[in-house]
């Protein structure tokens, strides 16, 4: 995390904590912003008020008793807010070394998520309030801050929560395992098939803005537009070069309305593309 080491979180009365360590608590409104500073995976535990929670199009609020799961900040853009006069968010941040000791040392079989899910929301159950209720001195006392004892501790976090939910280890190992690809051949595999960007900038291991960012350096234009462009040209070639119908080309690249094609086509080209075919 690029923070300075001698930053603090105090939460209370005499709750200290420094927030390199791979626990820490946030309990003022201007310490949220540490946590778009969070460069591993983390599990946000909301202990009073509600966390808000945006990236995309997308908002969940996550309030006291629950918990949620965050993926790295250079993945995913995250935008938060706190609400409540009176909050307090207990962070465990994942580092890829410690998810690796974790399923080295468990040995629990952890199937990769297909896809990377922006954020998880879980309940705070039974066994999982038990545990927070251990680690409260972590945050309360000096001589509970050996690194090597809050590696395990993290490490009993995430078997709780393989245990209460498998989806949330196969995320972690998601987002591990993600690297930048080359966004050219990402493009290319996969412009013909309807798709978010999100979901693009997602394969190619960038969060949207850097995708958006590094598109444009690379094609001179907006990734929504070019794609678009270069899909009805796609069209084109296959309505003037096939015997396919224009229903059958929409249908081939993912085009869900052929009304709205056609508005699409004519815009483009001048012409609609049934001008001498019959949908």
């Amino acid at each position: 995390m690029n923070i300075q080491s001698s930053t603090e979180v105090k939460c209370g009365k005499d709750i200290h904590f420094n927030i390199n360590s791979p626990m820490f608590r946030i309990c003022r409104i201007d310490q949220i912003k540490i946590l778009n500073s969070l460069f591993s995976p983390a599990i946000i535990f909301v202990m009073s008020g509600t966390l808000s929670v945006k990236w995309a199009e997308m908002e969940v609020e996550v309030v006291a008793g629950r918990a949620g799961l965050i993926h790295r900040c250079d993945l995913v853009d995250y935008s938060f807010d706190i609400y409540g006069g009176n909050f307090d968010l207990m962070i465990f941040s994942v580092s890829d070394e410690l998810l690796r000791d974790f399923i080295d040392f468990s040995e629990i079989n952890i199937k990769k998520a297909d896809l990377l899910s922006a954020f998880e929301v879980f309940e705070r159950t039974l066994p999982l309030h038990d545990f927070v209720r251990s680690v409260e001195p972590f945050f309360e006392e000096v001589n509970c801050r050996d690194g090597q004892l809050l590696s395990l501790k993290i490490m009993e976090l995430l078997y709780l929560l393989h245990e209460q939910n498998t989806n949330i280890c196969a995320q972690l190992l998601k987002g591990r395992v993600m690297k930048r690809e080359n966004l050219e051949k990402v493009i290319h595999d996969h412009l013909l098939t309807p798709m978010p960007l999100t979901e693009l900038a997602s394969r190619s291991g960038r969060s949207l803005s850097t995708f958006k960012r590094d598109f444009f350096q690379i094609y001179n234009s907006p990734p929504s537009q070019w794609i678009k462009e270069r899909r009805l040209q796609k069209a084109k070639e296959l309505i003037l070069g096939s015997n396919m119908s224009v229903r059958e080309v929409c249908e081939t690249l993912g085009f869900d309305n052929v009304a709205h094609f056609s508005r699409m086509f004519k815009s483009q080209f001048g012409h609609s593309p049934n001008a001498n075919r019959t949908v």
